[in-house]
């Protein structure tokens, strides 16, 4: 229980006491696991109740498939719906099994997390609770609907309290680094009713992106460059969208691209020049990259290779060049 306990502490885990389950031998509930009183006469639904270290403690069942069922929760807690199913076997009769249950507080949307620019949950993202000292009460990672858990009964009504997101997926960093997100402490007043219910707005928190400068260039295979040429720059995950046309000097520069994975398309190019309509991928990240795009003149036949990929102090080339393949080829 010592270990236990400090692993608690250490990994600023919540348990829960004083929550109320039964056994029931199918998964409607039909039928129970029950107890005779005293006198042997009559049975009352057997009950278990997690203790402080938020364990339950069931010895004496013979083997079979069973389901632990919650049917009391303490305050600041909804009941576990779902049925959890556990098997005594020849493998475990002599053994402790252990299963875990997860409950859910009576706040379960207090913080969610979303992209700002498509705005889309974010999975993922570790954030800690902190009271009015700055002691961290606990941990929470947002799930699949970008929703952190947090327990109700952390909280006390009216006090002071601060939400500071430590992590996140890859695409909002970088250098490694969390970029631009809530890596300084938001305060927030707790707003609990006498339920142990939160009544107060759920907190509702953006991420966002490193942005990129992104330059292409586009040139025929005499080095030089063609203008008028339209090119579509488009986010795989639906956070940016552009079209843009070469200048006379055969560039055009997507500003503030965030982070992440793109396609980019040729549209339209001079008459002179047959089009390459094959998307393209490429991770857009760092200050700038530059895209090279080489036209060799109306040809029926195209074969795009890349070149090169080179970084250079923060900076990423990318070379395409588009060839004329030969009758003799």
């Amino acid at each position: 229980y010592d270990q236990l306990k400090a692993y608690y502490e250490e990994n600023k885990i919540i348990v829960v006491s004083g929550a109320k389950y039964e056994i029931w031998l199918d998964k409607e509930g039909t039928k129970k696991l029950y107890k005779y009183t005293p006198n042997l006469e009559e049975k009352i639904v057997a009950t278990f109740t997690t203790d402080e270290y938020g364990l339950i403690e069931i010895t004496g069942i013979p083997r079979g498939v069973y389901y632990l069922k919650e049917v009391e929760a303490p305050t600041g807690y909804t009941v576990q719906n779902e049925a959890v199913q556990f098997i005594v076997s020849d493998d475990t009769v002599d053994t402790k099994l252990y299963q875990a249950i997860y409950d859910d507080a009576v706040i379960p949307r207090l913080l969610h997390k979303t992209d700002i620019y498509n705005g889309e949950n974010v999975k993922g993202c570790t954030f800690e609770i902190s009271n009015a000292d700055k002691e961290v009460l606990v941990h929470s990672v947002t799930d699949k609907d970008g929703v952190a858990w947090i327990p109700a009964d952390i909280f006390k009504n009216g006090e002071k309290y601060y939400y500071t997101e430590i992590d996140a997926p890859n695409v909002y960093k970088e250098d490694g680094r969390l970029y631009v997100l809530n890596t300084e402490p938001h305060e927030f007043i707790a707003n609990i009713d006498e339920n142990g219910k939160w009544v107060g707005e759920k907190l509702e928190v953006e991420n966002r992106r490193p942005l990129t400068e992104v330059e292409l260039i586009k040139t025929d295979d005499e080095g030089n460059r063609v203008p008028d040429c339209k090119f579509e720059l488009k986010s795989v995950e639906g956070v940016f969208y552009e079209v843009g046309v070469t200048d006379k000097d055969g560039i055009y520069v997507f500003k503030d691209v965030p982070k992440g994975k793109y396609i980019y398309t040729e549209l339209e190019a001079p008459e002179e020049y047959k089009i390459d309509t094959t998307p393209h991928e490429i991770y857009v990240e760092g200050d700038k990259m530059v895209i090279e795009f080489v036209n060799t003149g109306d040809i029926p036949v195209v074969v795009l290779s890349i070149i090169a990929l080179v970084s250079v102090v923060g900076v990423g080339y990318i070379t395409v060049k588009k060839v004329k393949l030969s009758k003799n080829a």
